[in-house]
């Protein structure tokens, strides 16, 4: 028994051992292209600071997208936040609203084929679509939509809700919506002074070269070998 033991030790000694796999020269390569000058890393840490130093319209497409993802992000997470506290304040307020256009549609839907929620549900989609697309872009044409769409909201719960409230409703829908104009239609002013823009032009005028007056011609005295 000892000595099969001591026989087995001693093949596995004498077998060769199997050589550690060396790192593969591929991956080596390719990460070092993408760490080194010119490469991934550098080309995407160049087009951040040309973000940062050159502005929105100097940045990269890369740049723009990951940007505005990230801020809507941030913008959902916070209004979800707020909501979340100011809900036993604001939800009221809300239901009256939501509630005196739901019941606008359940008169105004009757022969459709989508009922009242469907109408619903798409109304609100279109009105939050033009707020963020206003937002973002501060396109004139969302910005109409925006106020379009806020204005027919407006006629809907004046028109839906009863006769002693309707002011009351109206004017606590107003409210809210005026909330949200303030974010979707940022910068715009009604200002009636004109808009003078100035421009700042710099030439560099060569001045013309110095014409140097000509060298009047040396009269030569005749010497006593010359012949006349």
């Amino acid at each position: 028994m000892t000595t099969d033991t001591t026989t087995d030790s001693a093949a596995e000694a004498a077998a060769p051992k199997t050589p550690l796999r060396a790192p593969s020269t591929a991956a080596a390569g390719a990460r070092r292209a993408i760490a080194a000058l010119g490469g991934f890393l550098s080309r995407c840490r160049d087009d951040l600071s040309d973000a940062v130093l050159l502005g929105w319209g100097q940045a990269a497409p890369w740049v723009r997208v990951l940007a505005v993802i990230l801020s809507f992000g941030f913008i959902t997470y916070v209004a979800g936040s707020l909501a979340a506290i100011a809900w036993p304040v604001l939800g009221p307020v809300a239901d009256t609203a939501t509630g005196a256009l739901h019941l606008y549609l359940d008169q105004h839907t009757e022969g459709l084929q989508l009922d009242s929620s469907a109408a619903f549900t798409a109304w609100m989609s279109a009105g939050a679509l033009f707020a963020l697309v206003a937002t973002l872009s501060t396109s004139a044409v969302a910005r109409l939509a925006w106020t379009g769409w806020s204005a027919a909201t407006l006629a809907a719960v004046w028109q839906a809700s009863p006769d002693g409230s309707r002011p009351v409703a109206t004017a606590l829908t107003a409210a809210v919506l005026a909330g949200a104009s303030v974010v979707a239609l940022h910068g715009l002013t009604f200002s009636l002074r004109p808009r003078i823009t100035v421009h700042n032009t710099v030439e560099n005028h060569t001045p013309p070269p110095t014409a140097w007056p000509a060298r009047p011609a040396k009269q030569r005295v005749p010497g006593p070998f010359d012949m006349n």
